[in-house]
């Protein structure tokens, strides 16, 4: 009964209405946001977590039938954390193929807007080169410690899951915000508010889709530190790989137009684009040199 107002309170805070509502705006300002996205470069790491299970004790106090306040001394196992690894994956080229407008906007009222990311290999090189650079990262940090769990991370700055937009203020009802939301979570009535939030709000998803290129003569999964600059290419084999890739773009784009088969050694990618054709700029990838978290 103690720990129910905790777990409602963390349950509220992680809430997807909470998010939406934390993400309200005008649809001009949403749409803006989403270009902003689409503008920006993605990022893609490597994670490993080390850790070891240590035994602890502890002293619980409680009271027995009797009414006597007494103790007893437990053991248990607890997760010590000794490294967090994080590398950077150093691809040389990317663009974004997301779709250029949003569909479903409610006219009046209030449009959820359900954000996806997906970061899609441009080519088989660069999921061979992705593949080969993470098992050597697998490879490197394996015996660190008794545990190590390997993920991969993918973001881009700004991105958000949940997006909520009105077309005209005057049609946005009052009682949708987040002041509203609190004072009903205070009141125990957060449950019906999101019922009556879902209602009352239209429902539209979206999805941001980049496609990433990497160099293999210049793009090694190294990590970083402050003092590392990444090797610039020649300009022989600068102007070979930019050949390269153009090549390959026109495959990707029609792979992302008639969907990737199941058998492809890629990345899923769900794809959203509806254009017949889509001017396509390819962008050249910055990386900021940062040293590896540990």
């Amino acid at each position: 009964m103690l720990l129910l107002p905790i777990v409602f309170l963390i349950e509220t805070c992680y809430s997807a209405e909470r998010q939406y509502l934390k993400n309200l705006s005008s649809l001009t300002y949403a749409t803006e946001r989403i270009e902003s996205i689409r503008k920006t470069q993605p990022s893609v790491s490597m994670t490993a977590e080390c850790y070891h299970m240590e035994l602890r004790t502890r002293t619980v106090y409680y009271t027995d039938a009797n009414g006597n306040s007494q103790s007893r001394t437990e053991t248990y196992w607890e997760k010590v954390v000794t490294a967090n690894i994080v590398r950077p994956y150093l691809f040389s080229h990317w663009f974004d193929y997301s779709k250029t407008t949003l569909t479903d906007i409610r006219k009046a009222g209030i449009t959820k807007i359900k954000m996806e990311l997906t970061v899609q290999f441009g080519d088989r090189e660069t999921s061979q080169h992705f593949a080969d650079g993470y098992q050597q990262f697998q490879d490197e940090n394996e015996d660190r410690d008794d545990y190590v769990d390997f993920s991969i991370t993918k973001t881009v700055p700004g991105f958000e899951k949940r997006l909520a937009a009105y077309t005209d203020a005057d049609y946005k009802p009052c009682w949708i915000s987040s002041i509203w939301f609190w004072l009903a979570t205070a009141f125990c009535l957060g449950w019906p508010y999101r019922i009556m939030f879902n209602r009352a709000t239209g429902k539209t998803e979206y999805s941001i889709v980049k496609v990433i290129f990497a160099n293999s003569q210049s793009t090694e999964a190294q990590p970083t530190n402050e003092n590392h600059t990444p090797e610039t290419p020649s300009e022989d084999n600068k102007e070979n790989m930019m050949n390269k890739i153009k090549v390959n773009i026109q495959k990707t784009l029609d792979q992302l137009n008639a969907g990737l088969s199941t058998d492809e050694d890629e990345m899923s990618i769900k794809c959203a684009a509806t254009d017949e054709h889509m001017n396509v700029t390819l962008q050249e990838a910055h990386h900021t040199p940062h040293a590896a978290s540990c």
